[in-house]
Parts: C-alpha cells; sequence; structure tokens
C-alpha cells in the first residue's frame, strides 16, 4: 500500500492525532498509530471488496458471453443440420442416379453389340424369350464380358 494514501487515510480517520501542535506526544502518538492501523484495515477491506466486486462482474461477463455463444451456436447449428441433411440427400440422390447409369450404359452395350450384328438370330432369342435371357447370350457371344 502506498504510504501517502495510508496518511491521508488515517488523517481523514483521526485528524486531530495529526495535529503538531498536541503536547502529550505519547497519546497522540498512540492515536496516530490507531489511526494507521484503521486506515489500513479501511484500505485492505475496500480492495477486498473491490476484487469481490470485479470478479462477480467477471463471472457474469463470462456468463454472459457463454449464453450468447450457445445461442448463436444453436441458431446456427439448425441451419447447418438442415444443410447437412440436404447434403446427404443430395449423395444419397447421385448414387441411385450413378447406379441407374451403370445399368444403362451396360444396356446401351449388349444393345449396341446387337444391332451391329448382321444375323437374324439375336432377335429371333428376343422375341422368343424376352430380355433377360436376351442378356445373357449377348453377354457370351461378346466373349462373356458383363456390360
Amino acid at each position: 500500500m502506498d504510504d501517502k494514501a495510508i496518511e491521508a487515510a488515517a488523517l481523514a480517520i483521526d485528524g486531530e492525532a495529526f495535529d503538531p501542535t498536541n503536547e502529550n506526544w505519547r497519546y497522540w502518538s498512540s492515536r496516530r498509530k490507531q489511526a494507521i492501523a484503521k486506515a489500513r484495515a479501511a484500505i485492505a477491506a475496500y480492495r477486498d471488496a473491490e476484487i469481490e466486486r470485479l470478479t462477480a462482474e467477471r463471472d457474469e461477463a463470462r456468463a454472459n458471453y457463454q449464453f450468447m455463444v450457445e445461442r448463436a451456436a444453436n441458431e446456427k447449428l439448425d441451419g447447418y443440420r438442415e444443410l447437412g441433411e440436404r447434403a446427404a440427400n443430395a449423395e444419397n440422390a447421385q448414387d441411385d442416379l450413378r447406379a441407374k447409369l451403370e445399368v444403362a450404359e451396360r444396356d446401351a452395350a449388349r444393345y449396341r453389340w446387337l444391332r451391329n450384328t448382321d444375323t437374324d438370330r439375336p432377335w429371333k432369342i428376343l422375341q422368343a424369350n424376352g430380355g433377360d435371357l436376351l442378356d445373357d447370350i449377348i453377354d457370351l457371344q461378346r466373349g462373356g464380358e458383363r456390360g
């Protein structure tokens, strides 16, 4: 603690004790010491109260900040959840379309082979047995490779 601050506080507590014209120096010296002790105690109490007040303000500010962060996160998470769901649905749709594309490419390769064949045999097989057997026959005719 600053000596000047303590002296000013002690003077405020018992100004008469610091009057240089007092004759009984032992009595007034004792009163000065008591005033200084009271000033130190008052300054310490003020400092402790100030620390408690600032700590409470800090804790309140932290709580308010945490609340705002959580509120903002909850508001933003709803949008992120929706975007995530839409992205997952888009990926699922993309996977379905890729599977359909693979089937379509395989079928196109089979029927391209069929169209480029000079004989009537594949068409007769198609008319007689339907498309599933034709696919197997086409695969055999193409050398066993699948689509």
